[in-house]
């Protein structure tokens, strides 16, 4: 397949996402790393750790939905995992080609009652090493200065404790490594790395996005309640998200 078969698949800004109640997991402490550096000085930046697998605080949070009633829509991009219905998940687990992570969880309804249907949170634990860094493209700085440049030079890594290595670690055993996660302009693929039969997967280091085929994207979205996720193609995503945003208004 061409990398023009797929597009980045990424959280729907319609409408209010699902509350979340409970015992929050460990986060690395990014901001100790700044401690020590003056204002305005080369502060070590490290945007946002993501996690690579499914956390294992999960199981201890209640998800509610925004809307009273029999139950929410079947697909709620979570930003790092799914929130999704018996069906969507099997649909996922079985035509996707991907590996996940899942687990049930405990849902409401707003006004405090359970909902009908069971959910389950789902998160794509494929990553293939496709993006052509050097290619790829974000913008840095505000509008009347920034820059433009390449994924490549917005590398970060961050070494891990033993104890957030499980959830955290993508590169090296012990590291996380990322590109920027912001204002990401345009992704450019090698499809020769990604595997035949495989629909959706996170690419390596870029895990604010999925990439996703074209055409399972459009099954999987039939198959959904409500407005579950956006698609974008993958040269200008800053400008079609800002499109978007003023189209919402």
């Amino acid at each position: 397949m061409s990398h023009r078969d797929y597009v980045a698949l990424v959280p729907s800004q319609y409408g209010h996402s699902l509350r979340v109640s409970g015992p929050l997991g460990a986060r690395p402490d990014l901001n100790i790393l700044r401690i020590g550096y003056g204002i305005g000085a080369d502060a070590p930046i490290f945007e946002k750790c993501w996690k690579m697998r499914l956390s294992k605080s999960i199981e201890g949070l209640t998800f509610t939905f925004p809307r009273s009633g029999p139950g929410g829509g079947s697909f709620t991009h979570m930003e790092e995992f799914f929130v999704v219905t018996k069906d969507i998940k099997e649909f996922l687990l079985e035509r996707s080609g991907a590996e996940f992570d899942s687990f049930p969880i405990k849902t409401l309804n707003r006004d405090g009652g359970p909902t009908v249907e069971k959910y389950w949170a789902v998160k794509c634990i494929t990553r293939i090493d496709c993006i052509k860094d050097e290619m790829s493209v974000a913008f840095r700085g505000r509008h009347e200065n920034r820059k433009v440049v390449s994924l490549k030079d917005t590398a970060q890594e961050l070494e891990l404790s033993e104890e957030l290595i499980y959830e955290y670690a993508n590169y090296e055993g012990n590291r996380q490594k990322i590109y920027t996660q912001y204002q990401v302009q345009h992704v450019f693929l090698d499809s020769s790395r990604i595997r035949p039969g495989l629909k959706l997967f996170e690419p390596h280091f870029l895990p604010s996005i999925l990439i996703v085929n074209r055409n399972f994207a459009q099954e999987l979205k039939a198959l959904c309640k409500g407005d579950c996720f956006w698609t974008l193609e993958l040269t200008d995503l800053n400008g079609q998200l800002k499109k978007l945003f003023v189209e919402m208004r």
